[in-house]
């Protein structure tokens, strides 16, 4: 099997899923930080236990700081909002 990105995700935060360029996936249920886990679809064929584990372990942390970024965004709208009320 040719090397591939284990880092070339697409996340999308409304559907819970990040979606590797060799078509695997991991579909998420909860929140980082809390409660969380998450489904893999779709293995690339040919891929050892370990290659498995890493592709595993970076999609969950694509996921983590897309939702990170999106709570920091959140946290500074609202304060910049609460600022503007004053």
């Amino acid at each position: 099997m040719e090397e591939f990105d284990f880092s070339a995700w697409k996340v999308n935060l409304q559907a819970s899923t990040v979606t590797h360029e060799s078509g695997f996936s991991i579909q998420f249920e909860g929140k980082p930080g809390r409660n969380f886990n998450g489904s893999p679809r779709n293995w690339p064929e040919g891929l050892g236990a370990l290659e498995k584990a890493r592709l595993l372990r970076f999609g969950y942390e694509a996921f983590r700081q897309a939702v990170q970024s999106l709570d920091e965004k959140r946290a500074k709208r609202a304060k910049s909002m609460a600022l503007q009320r004053d």
